[in-house]
């Protein structure tokens, strides 16, 4: 502004209204409205321009581009003609740090490797990708709920929408790490051989670790076919105590057990052994394999297992193998758990609720397939009788399991604490 229209503005600030209606004595209404065309009525006529900007800016042109010295081609920075900037490193590096997560740039200047900048970020940035691709399933299977059952003319559509929906589960999987056993339609052609173990540093386990990838896996979980999810299950096998967490502050696990329970009916038994097998091999910490028994997901596993294991035993058509292999494991998890039965179950005694029905129900279950010999490894005394004296009488695999350990001792006394 010049200095004749602040003096102006000053002088109609500090004197009182010279006329009766406020809107004309509103220098910036008036000096609109002239703009617009309209007739001055405020008090005096100032010596103003009223078309045009009230400052010229100095440092960009009329169409808004900035002004440049003449002769020059503007300000470029000397690192992106040389050597571009890395913001975020998405692809491995052969220079990796203790955590696995924070890739580091090549030592080729002064001073020592750099890290990038923002490194730490690029996981979360992968994550979010990936959650992307499951909304764009999501919104797929929507638009494929909302045809009717019965509609020739959109037969096309759905034909569509339905090979849209193989490419992007494809293109799923491939972000979760899994596309080397994968055919053009993202179904697995190694079917009938054993997989191998997973890479301890595989991207599966990355995301176990953060709040956010245990999500993107739940949600992969369900938005993928049963086949395709049997890949991503047998990775979480070998590093089940990411995601089998007892107390989990987000209800990860919760959600996540019901989800594998379903997928866990649908497999076949070869299915079933061979993710048990994956899932004892990496048990090797007996504490942390007691955790992920408390943990729905674990208890969720264990009881399909002891469902397997009872169709297996009573089929007359059952292949020896897959009983032999089937026994192997079990008398696996039974040597490690047959001793921490009482670890098993909450320190106080609440009401009887649905998680400690499971957890009843999976020691029932291991105990019915034990001999008579490997039920005496059982403790007779000590907490765990303490929890079935309080419900036997109100759960039925309390009263079970407490029927079955006590046929193996009936002809010895028993103690009040003890059956």
């Amino acid at each position: 502004m010049s200095h004749s229209e602040i003096s102006i503005v000053i002088r109609q600030s500090l004197q009182q209204l010279q006329t009766k209606n406020p809107m004309d004595d509103d220098f910036y209404y008036q000096v609109y409205t002239s703009r617009q065309g309209g007739p001055w009525k405020g008090v005096g006529l100032p010596g103003i321009e009223v078309s045009g900007p009230l400052m010229v800016n100095r440092f960009r042109n009329a169409d808004g581009t900035p002004i440049l010295p003449e002769g020059t081609l503007g300000r470029v920075a000397f690192s992106t003609i040389r050597k571009p900037r890395t913001l975020l490193q998405l692809t491995g590096s052969r220079h990796q740090v203790e955590d696995g997560l924070s890739p580091v740039a090549e030592s080729g200047t002064v001073g020592g490797p750099r890290r990038f900048m923002f490194a730490r970020l690029s996981l979360m940035y992968v994550i979010e990708e990936g959650i992307r691709f499951i909304m764009d399933v999501e919104d797929v299977d929507n638009l494929l709920l909302s045809f009717p059952s019965t509609s020739p003319e959109e037969a096309a559509n759905q034909a569509m929408l339905h090979l849209q929906r193989v490419k992007l589960g494809k293109r799923l999987l491939e972000h979760l790490g899994i596309n080397e056993i994968l055919d053009e339609n993202g179904v697995p052609v190694m079917k009938q051989s054993p997989l191998s173990p997973p890479d301890p540093n595989h991207i599966v386990f990355k995301y176990g670790s953060l709040v956010k990838g245990r999500n993107l896996v739940l949600r992969s979980l369900m938005c993928l076919a049963p086949e395709q999810v049997f890949l991503l299950v047998h990775i979480m096998m070998a590093q089940l105590s990411l995601f089998a967490v007892p107390s989990s502050p987000e209800q990860f696990d919760f959600q996540t057990g019901p989800v594998l329970e379903k997928h866990f009916n649908q497999w076949a038994h070869p299915q079933i052994i061979q993710l048990a097998f994956g899932f004892v091999s990496s048990s090797d910490n007996v504490e942390k394999f007691v955790d992920i028994l408390r943990s729905p997901v674990g208890c969720s596993f264990i009881l399909c297992f002891c469902k397997r294991g009872h169709e297996l035993r009573s089929h007359p058509l059952t292949p020896p193998g897959d009983v032999a292999a089937w026994i192997q494991v079990y008398r696996r998890i039974w040597g490690l758990i047959v001793l921490r039965f009482d670890e098993l179950l909450p320190v106080e005694t609440p009401e009887l609720s649905a998680s400690l029905l499971n957890r009843w129900r999976m020691i029932a279950d291991l105990s019915s397939h034990a001999f008579a010999a490997e039920l005496t490894m059982i403790p007779r005394t000590g907490r765990l009788w303490q929890l079935v004296d309080e419900h036997i009488s109100t759960c039925p695999p309390v009263a079970y399991f407490a029927n079955l350990v006590a046929s193996v001792y009936r002809d010895q006394p028993q103690s009040p604490t003890s059956i």
